[in-house]
């Protein structure tokens, strides 16, 4: 699923705060590659990350040789490669990790990438490409997202391709109808809330849908606000008030 969002062209400073998602005790920390060679960009790209999930392991290179050692060494989940940095240039990067670690997620960053090179760079298998230039808030979602295993894609890549309408926040449900009443809520929101009200804890929710305990965490979060409800009670509440489920079924 792709996930688009716009932004605002500010620079890439991380604010420190509360977690956005709540670490389960028992999961294994995620291990997070940074390969940039601006220790300002990947200082402040580690700092958000932290935020997000303050148990991830989070590792950083300044060059594409050594980026490549680290990763064979430590085995990371995810890699944060610049689109540009010494000893590579453009896509041959991700090309490059992608042949020697394919089971490795890579999400490419990037100050001067267009659309069709954000496109090209999905095609070869990046897990999303993270502009520099958003502002904090949008770069916190994005990061949030390529974590918990979405792809991100920023807005301006998808103009002109079609892309656009499947892809925005408000998706239509059913057969091409957009629901007035689900209240902006994705496909994906509306089935986890579903599964909610049907009593169901986080982690059943997740077996059901084939994700990630924190995903759903993460769909639940974005549901509540949009329904602005507080909890489980007030959201099922809702999912019953307004008939939900019949926009998951028709």
């Amino acid at each position: 699923m792709l996930a688009t969002i716009a932004v605002k062209q500010d620079g890439m400073f991380c604010s420190s705060g509360a977690p956005l998602t709540k670490p389960s005790p028992d999961r294994r920390a995620a291990r997070i590659l940074i390969a940039d060679d601006h220790p300002l960009v990947s200082d402040a790209l580690a700092e958000c990350i932290r935020t997000i999930d303050p148990v991830a392991d989070v590792i950083q290179a300044t060059l594409f040789e050594e980026a490549m050692e680290l990763a064979a060494r430590e085995l990371p989940d995810l890699t944060f490669l610049d689109y540009r940095m010494p000893g590579i240039q453009g896509l041959q990067g991700l090309r490059l990790m992608r042949s020697r670690f394919p089971e490795m997620r890579i999400a490419m960053i990037s100050g001067i990438a267009d659309g069709p090179q954000i496109m090209e760079a999905l095609r070869l298998g990046a897990s999303g490409f993270i502009p520099k230039d958003l502002s904090v808030p949008a770069l916190m979602k994005a990061l949030e997202l390529v974590l918990i295993g979405e792809t991100f894609v920023p807005s301006k890549a998808l103009r002109g391709t079609g892309m656009a309408e499947e892809s925005v926040r408000f998706e239509s449900t059913g057969a091409g109808r957009s629901s007035p009443k689900a209240s902006g809520l994705t496909r994906r929101e509306l089935e986890v809330l579903v599964l909610v009200e049907e009593g169901l804890p986080n982690r059943r929710i997740a077996e059901t849908i084939g994700t990630k305990e924190m995903t759903v965490a993460f769909h639940l979060k974005n549901a509540f606000k949009k329904l602005g409800v507080a909890n489980r009670t007030e959201a099922a509440a809702q999912v019953r008030k307004l008939g939900l489920g019949s926009d998951i079924s028709t």
